[in-house]
């Protein structure tokens, strides 16, 4: 009997009928679950790290694109290979799912579980400056963004978003672009170093960040590269005129848009260390370096 850990968000406002629904649909499909909810940030790393060491075959991330980002390194933590990840999209950023094709009726994640249809997708591993200051490492399977990004992903932290996600995240890329000065990055991508100005540098696995911006079009995670997106000086009226082409997921073409692959990336700032975005999540600061870690990790979605 397959065994299905959901890890959900401890501030779901519906978490205990959500338990309920769960189980019941577990049960009709012949699966044993078990649920754990977040206390605190990084909580879900513990829980389904714990999970997956306790015989759990699947673990379900129940939340955003933060929440699922802690749930993959605590089943990475596990060191079970074997272990599926999945996820209900129920968070204020849903990021992830849109690109890797997740659903959020349970119903068909369970038929999805029960047939083993996932994809093995590739990791970011990303190495940085904690916010305390010691270096440390973490995998991402979104986008990992510094400069603009790092700032915002700060400010939405402690944010009540009373506006809903989209208007929230929206609010913040308007004041922030008002006041943000590009900063000098030097760029090492596979060996070749290159110095920009930016306003933000995304390293992506994923195609969309921002609750559905789609920054990274040409981003498959499961390729064995990671998808370098470089925004120059932009202004505000850049961004509004391209916004519906950003939410399209299409590919801007404005000379201080730059897109490239590579499989290493080495990201420093002479100026001062820039703020690190990933997943949605202010981590730390530069010095940053990523390298694609190829087929790391069994996803569970309805596309093979």
């Amino acid at each position: 009997m397959k065994t299905v850990a959901f890890i959900l968000h401890g501030k779901l406002a519906s978490h205990k009928e959500l338990k309920m629904q769960l189980n019941l649909a577990c049960s009709r499909v012949g699966f044993g679950c078990s649920f754990a909810f977040t206390e605190r940030y990084q909580h879900a790393i513990l829980l389904s790290k714990n999970a997956a060491k306790n015989g759990a075959n699947v673990v379900v991330s129940v939340g955003g694109d933060g929440m699922l980002n802690e749930v993959i390194n605590g089943v990475i933590e596990a060191g079970n290979t074997e272990v599926r990840v999945g996820v209900l999209p129920m968070g204020s950023g849903n990021d992830f799912a849109k690109t890797i094709g997740a659903t959020a009726d349970k119903a068909t994640l369970l038929e999805w579980i029960k047939t083993d249809s996932h994809q093995t997708i590739d990791l970011g591993l990303a190495e940085f400056v904690s916010p305390t200051g010691e270096t440390t490492q973490r995998y991402y399977n979104n986008i990992t963004d510094v400069g603009m990004g790092g700032d915002i992903a700060e400010k939405l932290y402690a944010s009540k978003r009373w506006f809903g996600p989209f208007l929230t995240y929206q609010y913040y890329i308007i004041s922030t672009l008002l006041g943000y000065k590009s900063l000098p990055i030097e760029v090492t991508a596979d060996g070749i170093t290159k110095q920009f100005r930016v306003m933000n540098f995304c390293v992506a696995n994923g195609k969309y960040f921002g609750n559905g911006l789609g920054v990274a079009p040409n981003a498959i995670p499961t390729d064995g590269f990671l998808n370098t997106v470089s925004i120059g000086d932009v202004s505000l009226l850049d961004y509004l005129k391209n916004l519906p082409n950003i939410q399209k997921c299409k590919p801007l073409n404005h000379p201080e848009v730059n897109y490239a692959t590579a499989k290493t990336i080495e990201i420093t700032c002479s100026e001062r260390p820039i703020p690190i975005d990933m997943d949605g999540e202010f981590v730390g600061f530069t010095p940053l370096k990523i390298s694609v870690v190829p087929q790391k990790l069994k996803f569970i979605t309805g596309a093979r």
